[in-house]
């Protein structure tokens, strides 16, 4: 399948270092050949603050959805220190129970851990902790329902 996906240039400023648009790239093309078809990616927001950015992924068609927000040294509380994370904005299939879901968030794991992020990051519904728990997701705190972490 051809996987022709140009978001642009990596400048600069773009994560320190931590992310360039290849990454994306690369998760967008697997998810095309997950589902045979063409899955779009877009670089949807650039927010510029005064130290950081926060650049917000886009993936998706008509199968699958996935949003990213890169949060390079993001404040961890458990180790108290600053960890490269990937927050998970948004995560839907549309074919629910036939291992979609699994394989998409697997293939994402696989291209972080070949990356500079040591962290994802989620905040899951109730209803779906036994799928992010299959998947090695643990939850933050013992009495939060919804915030989950995998460190890579």
């Amino acid at each position: 399948m051809n996987h022709d996906i140009n978001l642009g240039p990596t400048t600069s400023n773009d994560m320190n270092g931590y992310c360039n648009h290849d990454l994306f790239n690369r998760i967008a093309a697997r998810y095309s050949d997950l589902v045979n078809a063409p899955v779009e990616a877009q670089l949807t927001t650039r927010l510029f603050r005064d130290t950081e950015d926060t650049i917000l992924y886009n993936c998706e068609n008509d199968l699958i959805e996935l949003e990213l927000q890169f949060d390079y040294e993001e404040y961890d509380k458990l180790t108290n220190k600053d960890i490269p994370t990937i927050y998970i904005c948004w995560f839907s299939v549309k074919q629910k129970s036939q291992g979609l879901g699994t394989k998409a968030i697997t293939i994402l794991i696989e291209e972080l851990q070949l990356s500079s992020f040591k962290k994802i990051r989620i905040s899951a519904r109730h209803n779906s902790f036994e799928f992010w728990t299959k998947l090695g997701f643990k939850q933050t705190y013992p009495n939060s329902y919804h915030e989950m972490y995998l460190f890579l």
